[in-house]
């Protein structure tokens, strides 16, 4: 028996060690001294299709949205700091082959893996200024209930 939700988002916090060995998942320290800081955050997960129309046990597609966050201090080379770590996050996920055979087979496609839909950044005043970027990704698996 596996949890393949949780198979993919331990498989999305090794891509994020190897991008930054000191990145997190679901824990965010916002601490100037801390920073920069990678932390995934597990996102929402939600059934595709209609529910009501399948039997509860029938297995099914789910949509994962997982979130890769960032912060780092604002200085001359805050950008272009973002700019290469939304580089290589995004393409160590979405060109990773075990991440790739989690999503097995779902609407036709196969094995599609994790799919970049875009980022948002934001300046946060606190002890200094902090600069964020949140990149968002879109993973559909399916989901059997007889695997949990």
């Amino acid at each position: 028996m596996s949890d393949v939700r949780e198979s993919i988002l331990a498989r999305l916090y090794e891509i994020a060690k190897t991008v930054d060995p000191s990145a997190r998942r679901m824990e965010v320290d916002v601490d100037p001294e801390n920073l920069p800081y990678l932390v995934l955050i597990d996102g929402e997960e939600v059934f595709l299709g209609e529910v009501g129309k399948r039997e509860v046990q029938a297995p099914g597609d789910m949509h994962l949205t997982p979130h890769f966050a960032f912060l780092v201090v604002t200085s001359d080379n805050a950008g272009p700091t973002m700019s290469t770590l939304r580089r290589k996050l995004i393409s160590a996920v979405c060109n990773d082959e075990t991440l790739r055979n989690l999503t097995g087979v779902s609407h036709g496609r196969n094995k599609i893996g994790a799919q970049y839909t875009g980022n948002d950044t934001n300046v946060q005043l606190g002890e200094g200024l902090v600069a964020s970027m949140i990149l968002h990704f879109s993973i559909v698996y399916r989901f059997n209930l007889a695997d949990l």
